[in-house]
């Protein structure tokens, strides 16, 4: 089958499994080319809106590594436009991040010791990262002072001169017609337990609603799902007010699509980038697609409209790099088609699906020699290899954040086949008596296990508690009549099989 691409097929895959990586550096969110900006991601990068709602590989930290930087914030800005609220001359300092940044925030370890002196009010914290930042060295209260312990009780010592302080600032940026926004994100990074995380979390959140009353400052938190649920972070008066204004960070398939399409037309194998950029064309016109060019713009090439916001036209675009079947009868469509096959296979069981999951899968896919019979650069053997690696990255991912999915998820490994009867389960977990084997493995942490289980969870109904909180993590769903059923994303890794299915990864996950 030949290709409109006018590169060798190898060198093309090579560009696609380039192009496809994700930066690994927590503070650099790579080229401005690689961040596809969405009407729908409008409101989560709105400097108003205060709280961003998002899963793991979702794109919480690239964004708030994004929006640090001048380069990003101005495509944004000219992506979006109108979309966005007037926030002229932003500047972005950070709150709190992964990364190790002890001359801008504490770290965890000196958060602790913060907590236990300031444990009634710690929003003395944040103000004191706030205004170290924003107020010049020269005039800062804080010069000379070393450690943040002594930069926090000078903060609470003084109350009425920290408020004076905020105002001068606020007057300062509205004489410059400036705005300042201050970006908090791993809020699950703030201790080493829940018992230390909470208290932290739920005063950034308070935090965050106090600089609302400023229209020239204000906070916004990337939170993960468990987080925004928990109440014991989220209950605080007014709560609402941040809250019921939140944004997701979610994302179509068309929207991942037009991610991996804006990456190939600004690779960094220039050749392979022009070749993608003029099929693109030919094959948009060669399906009665309107006229279509690609703009550049700051040295970005945004992409002609149709393949970013038409599922046919991305479909007829994918295709000519993968074929249109999942087949090695390419006339045979029994098995579906690539376009709609990868994002079903990569999906939680909530329809959610991570960029970095699509990405990875694309990016192993590239890495499978198709056939010596055919030219695509992709074939369907590979998208099938890519999906297994993606569930592999995703289930090392979930079981980071919540170590005890590792220890119910490996008691069923080559135990069951989806779908299935929940008693099944549930039989599995209580024979291997899973509760005890959490109980030993949980340390010293003594709030790790029943803290991340969540609200569900009821020490008279164990099981049933375990379960609803995995349906809640995308990872089962409920059928009729108590049948269980779970996304390959999962399935595969945690090495649960499915009559047809792509084969699961047999091994032990304890």
């Amino acid at each position: 089958m030949s290709t409109p691409f006018s590169i060798d097929s190898a060198d093309l895959r090579g560009a696609i499994a380039k192009a496809c990586e994700v930066t690994a550096t927590i503070d650099d969110p790579g080229k401005v080319a690689d961040a596809l900006v969405t009407f729908s991601q409008a409101k989560a990068l709105d400097y108003k809106t205060a709280i961003v709602r998002g899963g793991r590989g979702s794109g919480k930290s690239f964004w708030w590594a994004a929006l640090q930087r001048e380069e990003h914030r101005r495509w944004i800005t000219n992506t979006l436009g109108a979309k966005l609220s007037p926030a002229d001359n932003l500047e972005v300092i950070p709150g709190f991040g992964i990364s190790v940044r002890t001359e801008s925030y504490p770290s965890p370890r000196v958060l602790g010791n913060l907590t236990k002196d300031h444990s009634s009010h710690l929003e003395d914290i944040w103000t004191t990262v706030l205004l170290k930042q924003a107020i010049p060295q020269e005039t800062s209260p804080y010069h000379g002072m070393n450690t943040w312990a002594d930069r926090v009780k000078w903060t609470a010592d003084n109350v009425e001169i920290v408020e004076g302080l905020i105002l001068a600032l606020v007057k300062r940026l509205e004489d410059q017609n400036a705005h300042l926004l201050i970006a908090f994100d791993g809020l699950d990074r703030l201790g080493s337990t829940w018992e230390e995380i909470r208290p932290l979390a739920r005063s950034i959140l308070r935090f965050s609603l106090q600089l609302q009353s400023f229209s020239r400052i204000r906070a916004k938190v990337f939170l993960r799902p468990d987080m925004f649920d928990d109440p014991q972070i989220v209950a605080f008066p007014d709560a609402s007010k941040l809250l019921d204004g939140h944004a997701c960070l979610d994302w179509s398939p068309v929207e991942l699509y037009a991610l991996f399409f804006q990456r190939m037309a600004n690779a960094d194998h220039e050749e392979a980038a022009k070749a993608f950029r003029d099929g693109t064309i030919q094959i948009l016109s060669s399906n009665g697609f309107l006229p279509a060019k690609w703009e550049n713009k700051e040295n970005v090439w945004g992409l002609p409209a149709p393949i970013k916001a038409e599922a046919k036209a991305q479909r007829e675009m994918f295709h000519a790099l993968s074929g249109g079947a999942m087949s090695h009868n390419q006339k045979s469509v029994k098995r579906g088609y690539p376009y709609t096959w990868l994002p079903n296979h990569l999906a939680d069981s909530h329809g959610e699906i991570s960029p970095r999951s699509f990405l990875a899968a694309l990016r192993e896919a590239a890495a499978v020699e198709p056939p010596s019979n055919t030219s695509l650069p992709l074939y369907f053997t590979g998208i099938q290899q890519g999906v297994s690696a993606a569930s592999q990255t995703r289930v090392k991912e979930i079981t980071e954040d919540y170590p005890w999915v590792g220890e119910v998820m490996g008691a069923l490994n080559a135990r069951i086949n989806v779908p299935c009867d929940q008693s099944d389960i549930f039989s599995i977990w209580e024979h291997e008596d899973v509760f005890s084997t959490i109980n030993r493995s949980k340390g010293s942490d003594a709030d790790e296990f029943s803290a991340k289980l969540g609200p569900t969870f009821s020490p008279q109904n164990q099981t049933e508690g375990l379960f609803e909180n995995l349906i809640r993590l995308g990872i089962f769903s409920r059928q009729k009549a108590n049948r269980v059923q779970m996304p390959d994303v999962y399935r595969v890794a945690f090495g649960i099989g499915r009559k047809g299915g792509i084969p699961p990864i047999r091994q032990t996950l304890h």
